[in-house]
């Protein structure tokens, strides 16, 4: 904090505790005052008068107030030194009122008493310090315990703000932390699965294997280049996902036919980065290689009402066993799952069925968001 910041605290402070003993005094002026109108006495005190003797009493806690701050702080009433922290504040409380009745009586004295005048036999108690201290030791302690509790009332409430942002950013760090850990499980499942390709045709097709490694290789490149950012444009998922496809066809040459129907609206939404590559696995996998004929892939994407709608869609054996166990097998669906769980909640949905015409359509259901959103 600088000097300048630490004045300017300060002066604001004063200037918040002068508007609060102000309220408090016109209170009690206006309580007195129209209590005096509503019980007619031989009463000789204009408003002004009245508001000038009840800001003697109050106004003075300006300054003294940021010593019964400090003390409250100092000195919470709490831990096993409460006993000796409450002796504490009983003598601040003291020697606070007694400063106050100090002043009191000092500006009574001189600045009022002989400039502004007031009609004989008012305020008598005033022209004793010992009068004004015993006069106003209740209302002076009250307003201690009053401060104490504020105060002690505000440090709590901040606390428990801060802890609540601490908090926040804790669930935040561990949530993005639990994202990249579920990231990190996809890439080496995936190159895994297509090594143990790659290793398979080694002897049988030593050139088509040449062009896998060369595909593969591409596709890691890709990979690596990616932003390491939970979320992509759809764009740039297609476009890893295509040297992907790339690696497919050339190990399945013309047993392999992939479609995209993309709108061009969607290009723009984020995905969660290398989700579509899981999906188009799986339906190779349990679709399209079951056949000795191959079959077809179709990729899709289309906005539908402030949702994104991913599809990945193959005209191949279909699902033999129920969708959800199929969800919780798979490493690289359950992951996928996971993630949209961690990156959206509820709004995030994985849905696995047979298709209407044969085979198997797996689609991600997302909010559509863009990086203007």
């Amino acid at each position: 904090m600088t000097p300048g910041s630490g004045l300017r605290s300060r002066l604001r402070m004063l200037l918040i505790l002068t508007g609060l003993f102000s309220l408090v005094t016109l209170f009690f002026t206006t309580s007195n005052f129209f209590m005096y109108l509503l019980e007619p006495k031989d009463y000789s005190l204009a408003l002004w008068q009245e508001f000038l003797l009840y800001a003697i009493r109050w106004l003075p806690w300006v300054p003294l107030a940021p010593g019964a701050v400090w003390l409250a702080r100092r000195f919470p009433v709490r831990g096993r030194r409460w006993p000796g922290h409450l002796g504490v504040h009983l003598l601040g409380s003291l020697a606070l009122s007694a400063v106050q009745s100090s002043l009191c009586v000092a500006i009574y004295r001189y600045p009022v008493k002989q400039w502004v005048g007031l009609p004989e036999g008012i305020g008598p108690y005033l022209s004793s310090y010992w009068l004004t201290f015993l006069n106003q030791i209740h209302n002076n302690l009250l307003t201690y315990v009053v401060i104490l509790i504020a105060v002690w009332e505000i440090d709590h409430l901040r606390l428990y703000r801060e802890k609540e942002i601490v908090a926040g950013r804790l669930e935040a760090e561990l949530a993005r932390a639990n994202l990249q850990a579920l990231k990190s499980q996809v890439h080496p499942h995936f190159l895994f699965n297509t090594l143990h390709m790659i290793s398979a045709m080694v002897y049988e097709d030593p050139a088509r294997a040449d062009v896998m490694i060369s595909r593969l290789s591409d596709l890691l490149r890709a990979t690596i280049d990616q932003p390491d950012a939970p979320t992509v444009p759809l764009k740039s998922e297609l476009d890893v996902l295509s040297l992907y496809v790339d690696l497919m066809k050339a190990r399945f040459g013309d047993r392999l036919a992939v479609a995209y129907e993309v709108e061009p609206e969607a290009l723009a939404a984020f995905v969660p980065s290398f989700s579509l590559q899981p999906l188009v696995e799986n339906a190779i996998k349990h679709g399209i290689m079951p056949r000795d004929r191959g079959g077809a892939i179709t990729i899709s994407a289309h906005r539908d009402d402030g949702r994104l709608v991913v599809g990945v869609s193959d005209d191949g054996v279909g699902l033999k066993d129920d969708p959800e166990t199929l969800l919780a097998r798979g490493v690289g669906l359950r992951n996928i799952k996971r993630r949209l769980l961690g990156l959206y909640g509820a709004g995030g949905l994985m849905r696995l069925a047979n298709g209407s015409g044969g085979g198997t359509r797996i689609s991600l259901e997302i909010p559509f968001r863009t990086g203007t959103d």
